[in-house]
């Protein structure tokens, strides 16, 4: 049977685009520029930053860093080492650190003093590991946008006393954000190019890419700590994946609605196996879930505790059209602990709270 050459000179050229796909779409390691900061010597971190290129890697020399601008990362695949420097705002009234870009690790760095700690915008990715953001004016860490939106007004209802503990079991079918299948960080990237391969080893897939909404990964230790408002704000449809150990504790009087984290907005927060959230002795709620039904997610063997905070340990939804939740996955067990401050509040009524996977004890 003679074979049509052009068939065969089509399957020749499918067979090389094929090849030639397959061959292009492998990641390899980046070649990355290494930059080096020395804050005490009278470097200005703000402005290496500005000036790095695509895949470098800023590596701050200890000290205490002081700029009168915010470090502003606008370049994706940056990389910044801070050695356990610490980023002195003195009182600023701008971010310390704002992230436009994709795929960008944050380390081994404290920010301090400044209106907002680090705030991720919309449609950045980034990666914290071991960070400390506390004692600035406004929310230490924000995913999202950089602005309170309001919070629901108080009424005694809201608030109710007791002490007793919710232990949380899995029940629910749905374990992974729907999220994950909107975002934008791949993981590849971090695992290459930072000094720690096995910072953040909850997410090992890369995410498609998405426009408009931001992206987080927490890893090792992050605390967010003695700040004017949250401790963690995650708003705008955004996505934070904690990997870590999280602390969120702020305890300033002079705030009202100070939270150990908000997640707001249609936005969706994932606690994974081995990691932790703990928000105590906050000045309002230790968490609130709120607004366009928003998501705390507690995935595997999560563990979330939120005690002795003046008024709710967890606040979920704002009314009853609000069906923000706080989630966990049915294959393994995670926990959830509510001590010495109100227990939970849902939409200001408190007693049709219904989620099938928590127990009360």
């Amino acid at each position: 049977m003679k074979i049509n050459r052009y068939v065969i000179a089509i399957s020749i050229i499918v067979l090389v685009v094929f090849i030639a796909i397959n061959c292009t779409s492998k990641r390899h390691k980046p070649n990355m520029k290494t930059t080096h900061v020395d804050c005490d010597g009278g470097q200005s971190l703000a402005a290496i930053v500005a000036q790095s290129q695509k895949y470098t890697r800023i590596v701050v020399r200890g000290g205490t860093c002081q700029d009168d601008e915010p470090v502003v990362v606008t370049r994706d695949n940056i990389v910044i080492e801070g050695n356990g420097a610490v980023f002195d705002g003195r009182k600023s009234t701008h971010p310390m650190i704002i992230v436009k870009a994709k795929n960008v690790v944050i380390r081994d760095l404290t920010v301090t003093k400044g209106k907002y700690g680090i705030v991720i915008e919309n449609g950045a990715t980034a990666v914290l590991k071991n960070v400390n953001a506390n004692g600035n004016s406004g929310s230490g860490i924000v995913v999202g946008r950089a602005m309170r939106l309001p919070s629901p007004q108080q009424n005694p209802q809201q608030n109710p006393t007791g002490t007793k503990p919710i232990t949380l079991n899995q029940s629910t079918d749905n374990p992974l954000s729907a999220f994950f299948n909107r975002s934008s960080f791949d993981m590849r990237f971090v695992k290459e190019a930072r000094a720690d391969s096995n910072a953040c080893h909850c997410l090992e897939q890369v995410f498609p890419d998405l426009v408009n909404v931001a992206f987080a990964t927490l890893c090792g230790t992050v605390n967010a700590n003695d700040n004017g408002d949250n401790g963690f704000y995650v708003n705008s449809n955004s996505t934070l994946e904690m990997c870590g150990i999280v602390n969120a504790n702020n305890t300033s009087i002079d705030f009202e609605q100070q939270h150990g984290l908000t997640v707001q907005s249609g936005s969706v927060v994932n606690i994974h196996t081995n990691a932790t959230l703990l928000a105590q002795r906050n000045a309002s709620h230790g968490i609130q879930v709120i607004v366009d039904d928003s998501k705390l997610k507690l995935l595997g063997m999560g563990q979330l505790t939120s005690n002795n905070n003046q008024e709710n340990g967890l606040f979920i939804g704002i009314d009853d059209s609000d069906e923000s939740a706080v989630e966990c996955s049915s294959d393994q067990m995670g926990q959830l602990t509510l001590l010495s401050n109100g227990e939970v509040a849902v939409g200001g009524n408190a007693e049709e709270i219904e989620i099938p996977c928590w127990e009360s004890e």
